[in-house]
């Protein structure tokens, strides 16, 4: 479904931006095993994104310093995002998560002019050379109430393992909002998903993150059988778009 998804998005962009090529590799084995129940004390995974947007000439009777421009701005923008996920099993429901990221980005206009960023990726700002980063980084505590034994598969920030269908699970860290809320299938993650920033999460009112999209704080969650109730507490960024918190 991943790739089916990719050729959607850049077809979007091929209508908005003149041309636009998007690229995705996630690299992973979760899905080939379906019926795979042992646990594991450890996994890890790596995931690339690369999208390039050009931009040609247009009609601009007035421009600001908030426009998108027509002279004096590059034709290409893009970005490039390299991500590990690496767990490991500290003791009885207890797992730790961490993952270091490499990003590479150049927007058109110093990301003005546009209401809606055609790369979400660009989120993440405009950084030459690459810069590195500890995207997450939590620890994650698992309190099994009871019920039904059910086993969550091996994917990126999650370990293979056992769990009851009726338990309380417990972070602290560094994450994203996104991770836990507003979880939509079609439209989350601009790196798998639809490209354009305003369909990531409501565009009115931003989620509490830096301008990377990460925070830090802690989740409470509550899973009985289908259903599942969260409450988070995480930092708000001092300056909308800025990086401390």
């Amino acid at each position: 479904m991943r790739s089916v998804f990719t050729i959607v998005f850049l077809i979007l962009n091929l209508f908005m931006m003149k041309e636009s090529l998007a690229f995705s590799i996630e690299a992973n084995d979760y899905n080939l095993f379906p019926d795979h129940t042992e646990t594991e004390t450890w996994n890890a995974h790596i995931q690339s994104t690369y999208v390039t947007t050009y931009k040609g000439h247009f009609s601009d009777p007035y421009d600001g310093t908030n426009s998108l421009l027509n002279k004096g701005d590059i034709s290409r923008s893009y970005t490039g995002t390299v991500t590990g996920y690496l767990g490991v099993h500290l003791w009885e429901g207890g797992e730790y998560y961490v993952n270091p990221e490499a990003f590479v980005g150049i927007p058109f206009s110093g990301l003005h002019g546009l209401g809606g960023l055609p790369n979400g990726e660009l989120q993440k700002g405009a950084e030459i050379p690459a810069i590195y980063y500890l995207a997450r980084s939590y620890i994650r505590q698992t309190i099994n109430l009871g019920g039904d034994t059910t086993h969550l598969h091996d994917m990126p920030n999650q370990i293979s393992s056992n769990v009851s269908t009726e338990r309380i699970q417990l972070t602290y860290g560094v994450f994203s909002l996104l991770d836990y809320f507003d979880n939509n299938t079609l439209s989350h993650d601009p790196r798998t998903q639809f490209l354009n920033w305003t369909i990531m999460t409501g565009a009115a009112y931003d989620f509490a993150a830096d301008m990377r999209g990460y925070t830090y704080g802690c989740l409470v969650e509550y899973f009985k059988n289908d259903w599942v109730l969260r409450a988070a507490h995480v930092a708000m960024p001092k300056v909308p778009d800025e990086i401390n918190l």
